[in-house]
């Protein structure tokens, strides 16, 4: 056959097999550095994520609550908690959706008023020296006492726990203490007015009534 003869479809159809083979092979080439830009991308994310995460861990927890309770923050910078090395995820615990979501959701804890003395038994639940209860621990004293007692049952008539004399965030000062006794027993007994026989506490009301206690005379 006379080469001349050949029909040039023939010719056409096997330019056109090349040119889509090295259009197969750019597209993968694409593909290839794509895909390599993406893994590449996912580490360098991956890698700033933990080094956050990290960051996140090592800084105390009172800092992170900062930029929306500084207040409440600076009292507590100021308690003994702080010093003893607590911080707000000791009472409220970790608490992250409630910042993630900037106050959005709850924090995982708030002690309800009955839930309060048995959160802050955890670390006070220590024997006192009262010769009243010498026996009886910080608590269990409390608990005891007619406050608690009505703390306890969510009673109608109102009784202090733990926060209402010792502060939630920051220590409550003698005098702010002393108001909150009078509150509700605003008609004191003729002994009351006279001179305590002890000058031992700041708060005058304990002076005769064991602290925790309150029912029983010091």
């Amino acid at each position: 056959m006379d080469v001349a003869n050949v029909p040039p479809v023939a010719v056409h159809t096997g330019h056109a097999s090349r040119r889509g083979s090295t259009l197969q092979a750019e597209s993968l080439r694409h593909n290839t550095r794509r895909q390599l830009t993406m893994t590449r991308l996912r580490f360098v994310l991956l890698t700033l994520s933990c080094s956050l995460i990290s960051a996140s861990a090592q800084q105390p927890v009172h800092e992170l609550c900062k930029p929306c309770h500084s207040e409440i923050t600076a009292d507590f910078l100021n308690h003994p908690h702080a010093k003893a090395a607590l911080s707000c995820d000791t009472c409220h615990g970790e608490s992250v959706r409630h910042r993630e979501s900037g106050g959005g959701t709850d924090p995982d804890r708030v002690a309800a008023p009955d839930q309060v003395p048995a959160l802050c038994g955890t670390c006070h639940d220590h024997p006192v020296s009262h010769a009243a209860a010498s026996a009886a621990t910080l608590l269990r004293q409390y608990q005891s006492s007619k406050h608690g007692v009505f703390v306890a049952e969510r009673s109608k008539v109102r009784a202090p726990h733990c926060a209402t004399c010792h502060g939630e965030h920051g220590l409550r000062a003698a005098r702010a203490i002393q108001l909150s006794c009078t509150r509700c027993h605003q008609q004191l007994p003729r002994a009351c007015s006279g001179e305590p026989p002890s000058q031992a506490s700041a708060v005058r009301c304990a002076n005769c009534h064991a602290p925790h206690l309150f029912g029983l005379p010091r």
